[in-house]
């Protein structure tokens, strides 16, 4: 049958021709997305908070042996008093501070090493024995933490443990506690940190960027009673240090008292 004289088309059939490339087109695109690797896993950038954790432990390894004089205000429930401070260290367990004021006089002289801290107060002249560095840092300056945390805390510093969750607190076995990091816009401003219950909050001016090698410039540390404002007059590294110089002993004539660890 005819319609206007013309034959009947078949519609919706593919010219043969056409089908095979349609084919080809298709093979072509199924092989090229099987061959597609999967996509990267997403790995997120490590944290602020463990990225300076690590990097507290590399000053920890730059300040290994130091020399800072510091110049110190104590503000606390007794009263106010203001010192300069000479600080040797060589972390994570050698300290040596020498209080006096700026005319020479001395107040005092504290050293720690493992096992055993020492005392001297020259105005009573009073010479105090002990294990725990603590117990002599609070009658020196009022303030009760071991000292070798003390000192890391001023050189933004800690040798253990920070890189990982929850940051440990510095210092031997008998010094725990945690710390952490407080970083703003890529610096270091500062440093909470906990030790027997108290809260110490640690404040740097300027802040620490990640490249900053050297020490603190200024430093403000504050619990709940008292507060402690130090600025760093010479900072120095050392190549080595004369052990003797982490030992004391009493003065002639000085009144010797063994401090019984805290329980």
């Amino acid at each position: 049958m005819t319609v206007s004289g013309e034959p009947r088309k078949h519609i919706g059939r593919l010219h043969p021709v056409a089908l095979g490339l349609v084919l080809a087109i298709l093979v072509l695109v199924l092989s090229n997305c099987q061959s597609l690797p999967p996509p990267p896993p997403v790995v997120s950038p490590p944290g602020p908070d463990s990225l300076w954790g690590q990097r507290l432990q590399d000053r920890a390894l730059e300040w290994q042996r130091s020399q800072v004089l510091y110049r110190v205000s104590i503000t606390s429930p007794s009263g106010k008093a203001s010192a300069r401070a000479l600080v040797t260290a060589q972390l994570p367990d050698r300290v040596r501070i020498e209080a006096g004021s700026i005319w020479g006089q001395t107040y005092g002289v504290l050293t720690r090493e493992p096992g055993q801290a020492r005392l001297w107060l020259g105005a009573e002249n009073k010479f105090y024995l002990a294990e725990d560095s603590e117990l002599m840092l609070e009658r020196l300056l009022g303030i009760p933490i071991p000292a070798e945390a003390l000192i890391q805390l001023l050189l933004a510093c800690a040798d253990t443990g920070l890189a990982s969750a929850p940051p440990v607190l510095p210092g031997a076995a008998a010094v725990p506690g945690h710390w952490q990091p407080q970083v703003e816009a890529g610096a270091l401003v500062g440093i909470s940190a906990e030790y027997r219950g108290e809260r110490y909050l640690v404040s740097y001016e300027p802040a620490l960027s990640l490249s900053d090698t050297g020490a603190p410039r200024r430093i403000r540390l504050e619990t709940r009673d008292w507060r402690l404002q130090a600025e760093v007059l010479t900072a120095r590294h050392l190549d080595e240090i004369d052990p003797n110089l982490f030992q004391l002993a009493p003065p002639a004539g000085a009144e010797t008292t063994l401090i019984r660890a805290r329980p």
